[in-house]
Parts: structure tokens; sequence; C-alpha cells
């Protein structure tokens, strides 16, 4: 079983036994270091080989989908297309897309919409073969479905499920699987792997905590300089009469 992001952040803490007592570095602060790293690891190492391992995806459940007109996205007004009624999370770019696994019907053993870039939008449908095709799209964090067969797009349609590799996994728990069960607690799993655990382990201790040291170190330092530097008003009258008295 995998571990829990407070229990990833706890492990850390406890590796560097000076700050166990939580008194120098917060325990959402080294959440946020596990959020960034893993987040630059799966970026830098999808844009190397392009695999998405499983343990990274989330499920964001079942979304419902509302009608909207195109002009909502820069399109000729008059026509409607979907829309999520809510912003899905950010998802981890790489090479200027999103890392979406599936965008599809509520039911996941349906096929899924084929997913595409906004730029792409205004030319979908005008190939030979793709004129029924149902495609997927982000715009401004909400998810779009259209196709250039209106008939494709029934008053039925109205739920879709979508998995990915998010910038933040806890951004989840706004969203519900289709039992009714929230898609992320503080008791979930958190979506990394054992050995970016122990990967990031060097990197976040190496520099990020002594970043945090030296921090500490140097506002010490400085409190330390500046009571040296602050001379008792006593002292300053005995100089100031010593000084008339010379002149």
């Amino acid at each position: 079983m995998g571990r829990t992001l407070n229990e990833i952040a706890y492990y850390y803490l406890t590796s560097v036994k000076q700050f166990s007592d939580d008194k120098t570095a917060d325990i959402r602060l080294v959440k946020s270091w596990v959020r960034t790293s893993r987040a630059i690891w799966i970026r830098n190492t999808l844009n190397k080989n392009g695999t998405v391992p499983e343990e990274f995806i989330q499920d964001l459940g079942v979304i419902t989908l509302e009608v909207v007109d195109q002009s909502d996205v820069g399109l000729d007004s008059g026509f409607k297309i979907l829309r999520t009624v809510k912003q899905i999370p950010t998802m981890i770019d790489t090479k200027h897309e999103p890392t979406i696994v599936r965008i599809g019907p509520g039911t996941t053993r349906s096929a899924s919409y084929k997913f595409i870039s906004y730029h792409r939008v205004p030319f979908i449908g005008n190939g030979r073969f793709n004129n029924t095709t149902i495609f997927s799209f982000i715009k401004n964090k909400y998810i779009y479905i259209l196709s250039k067969d209106d008939g494709i797009l029934t008053p039925g349609m109205r739920k879709i499920t979508v998995r990915g590799v998010l910038e933040d996994p806890t951004e989840a728990a706004s969203f519900v699987k289709a039992d009714g069960t929230l898609c992320y607690t503080e008791l979930s799993e958190y979506p990394i792997s054992e050995y970016l655990i122990g990967y990031m382990k060097n990197t976040i201790i190496s520099i990020d905590f002594n970043i945090l040291v030296n921090a500490a170190e140097d506002e010490k330092n400085n409190a330390r300089d500046d009571v040296q530097l602050q001379v008792p008003k006593s002292v300053q009258k005995q100089n100031s009469g010593g000084e008339e008295e010379q002149q």
C-alpha cells in the first residue's frame, strides 16, 4: 500500500533529526516541497519518454456537463457545445500539452473522446473520416466536448470521466467518484512511486532543508549582530557628557 502525503512529509522531517520537532520546518512547507519536486520530476521524465506510469494517474470521477454557446471559446455564436460545470485541476503539462489520459463517457467501458489542443478546434471534423468524431479540449481549465455532427451531442450526454496527472494531487478532493466517495482525502494514497519518494528525499534534504537552515541561521546571526550594535542609552549619555567636557 502506498503512503499518504502526510506520511511522506513526516518521513522527510524525521529523516533529519534536528527538524523532527517541527519548529524549523512546518509540515505544510514540507508538503509543498513534495508537490513541487514531484511535478518537476514527472514533467522532465515524461518529456523524455512520454510514458505515464499508472501510479501517477488520478481519477476525477464523474463530472457533469452543461450546454454553452460556442462563443464561450471564441467560435461563431449560435452553435451549442458541452462544457464541464466546474473547472478541473491543472494537469502537468509536457511539451505544451496537459497529461490527459482519458476524457470519455460516464461509463469507462466506452471509448474515450479524442483530446486535442484548443488551437486545433477551428479545424475539427473537416477531414474525410472524422466528421462524426467527438472531440475534447481544455480552455480556461474547463473541458469542452464538441463534434461536427450535432446529433452525437444528445441531451442524455451530460456526464464524462476524466483521468490524468494532476500538478497538485490534493485538488482532486473536490471531485466525486461514481459511488459517491471523494476522489481524494488526507487518507488517500499519494500518486507517487516509492522510487520517487527516495529520490526526492535526497533533493529535499540537501537543497530545501539546507536553504531553510541557512536562512534561519543568517536571521539568528543578524539578530545577534543587531544586539551587539545597540548601544545602551546610559552609555550614550556618558559619551555625550564626556565629549562636552573635552570641548
